[in-house]
């Protein structure tokens, strides 16, 4: 299986437009003999394993630009997305005939920026400055699946799957210098340096 979704060249609203918006999936499948699988008992599936890919990109269309300071205090905005990842499942010989579980397999990352310009005020000496979020996680890893079966609260093998994450902030003058600049370790890390809620 094979598929690719692309909304490139769509417009969002009248400010934004999705200048690449690509999504791609594939699936694959291994039977211990060769043969299609079979649909009413799986007993002959080796192993399945999929990979995906999602791009997308927003830029402002020229009416955000053309808007007076009066009207938006945004003056540019971007967006980026590039993520891909690939999970896999391998079975093993069970009781009797039957394949089950035994290891899955995940591997992805991500990372996305988001940028955009602002107008602090509209006097006879206007400020502004430029803001820089981006953020970056990515997991490898595998992990038996009678791990999964045995354990006695989900969330804990729900720990093990947390990715790595940095998420760097930077605020810029209007000049182009850089007046803050600062990379954070995880999420709470963030939150709190901002007093923010999730």
């Amino acid at each position: 299986m094979d598929e690719t979704i692309s909304l490139s060249g769509e417009n969002i609203g009248t400010y934004f437009a999705l200048t690449t918006g690509e999504a791609t999936f594939s699936l694959n499948a291994v039977t211990t003999d060769a043969n299609p699988i079979n649909m009413d008992n799986p007993s002959n599936l080796n192993s399945i394993a999929g990979e995906g890919t999602l791009k997308i990109a927003i830029d402002p269309t020229a009416a955000l630009s053309n808007l007076q300071a009066d009207d938006s205090a945004i003056k540019d905005f971007k967006l980026k997305l590039n993520a891909g990842g690939s999970a896999s499942i391998r079975t093993k010989a069970g009781a009797g005939a039957e394949r089950i579980p035994d290891k899955i397999t995940l591997d992805y990352a991500e990372s996305m920026a988001i940028a955009f310009s602002a107008r602090v005020n509209t006097g006879a000496n206007p400020m502004g400055g430029k803001f820089s979020l981006k953020i970056d996680s990515k997991y490898s890893g595998t992990i038996d699946y009678s791990t999964i079966q045995s354990a006695a609260n989900p969330e804990d093998v729900l720990n093990t799957l947390t990715p790595s994450i940095t998420i760097t902030v930077k605020v810029y003058d209007d000049s182009g210098n850089v007046k803050f600049s600062k990379t954070y370790r995880s999420i709470e890390d963030f939150t709190t340096a901002f007093n923010l809620s999730l």
